[in-house]
Order: C-alpha cells, then structure tokens, then sequence
C-alpha cells in the first residue's frame, strides 16, 4: 500500500494512459488475470479503470521495466 506521501507524487506525472492488457502484454504475459496476479504477489493494487503513467512507474519499479519501456518517458 502507499503511503499518503506518495500518492500526492503520483498524481504529478504525465504521459500516455495504458489498460491492464496492455501492461500484461508488456511482460509478455497473455492475460490481465495473469498482470493482477503479479501485482498482488509484489502488494500493488491499482484502483479502477486505466493505469497513469504515475501507476505505471509504480508497476515497473517493482516487477521491473520490459524491453521497449523507457524510464525516462516517466519521469
């Protein structure tokens, strides 16, 4: 869970909207299911509807970027 800190962070950073199947197919993972699974064994859980970048930086610090996701691009 995060804390109230960063959650105002998060609410700064700009960039391009993605679904739960877009992410999941940026791991190379088949289904949504599969990308939730992971979240909750890393203690991520996103609230409803698409996933800012803020959510997305969040995602990838923790399971780690995929090939073809720039770091910068989050910043």
């Amino acid at each position: 869970m995060l804390n109230k800190s960063t959650k105002i962070k998060l609410k700064s950073n700009t960039g391009k909207i993605k679904t739960r199947y877009q992410m999941a197919e940026e791991f190379g993972w088949r289904s949504p299911k599969t990308f939730k699974s992971k979240l909750e064994q890393h203690g991520i859980t996103l609230p409803g509807g698409s996933i800012t970048p803020a959510w997305q930086k969040v995602i990838y610090e923790k399971l780690g970027y995929p090939e073809g996701v720039n770091k910068d691009d989050l910043e």
